[in-house]
């Protein structure tokens, strides 16, 4: 750090301030884990399938918790780098890097998904 110490509410306002700007962006990316998301929930309760446990039910939910995942990394990539899919760079290494950012990021979400459905479960 610069020597500045950290303030909560700068902080939120900074937040939101992000969100206000970057609004349509990220609605328009939310609406595909979101809808896949809603699009299981009702695929299930108009099968009347009852979930055997918690893990049942995350396994139902893996493709909207990978999309979520997808979601998380375009937003971190947007925050801090100000990265947009329309300007992405197109020299292979990049691409590659990037590439293997997302991918880490969509396996590291489900990972806490994961720990939390079985913490969940434990509790």
């Amino acid at each position: 750090m610069s020597g500045r110490k950290f303030n909560m509410a700068t902080a939120n306002r900074s937040g939101y301030a992000f969100v206000g700007r970057e609004w349509r962006y990220l609605a328009r990316f939310s609406l595909l884990p979101v809808g896949m998301g809603i699009v299981i929930d009702l695929f299930l309760y108009y099968q009347k399938y009852a979930l055997q446990s918690p893990f049942e039910g995350f396994l139902w939910d893996m493709p909207s918790i990978a999309m979520t995942g997808w979601l998380m990394f375009l937003e971190v990539r947007l925050l801090l780098l100000g990265e947009r899919l329309g300007r992405l760079p197109s020299d292979p290494a990049s691409v590659a890097d990037r590439r293997q950012a997302m991918s880490a990021c969509v396996m590291v979400w489900i990972l806490f998904d994961m720990a939390y459905t079985a913490l969940d479960t434990y509790l």
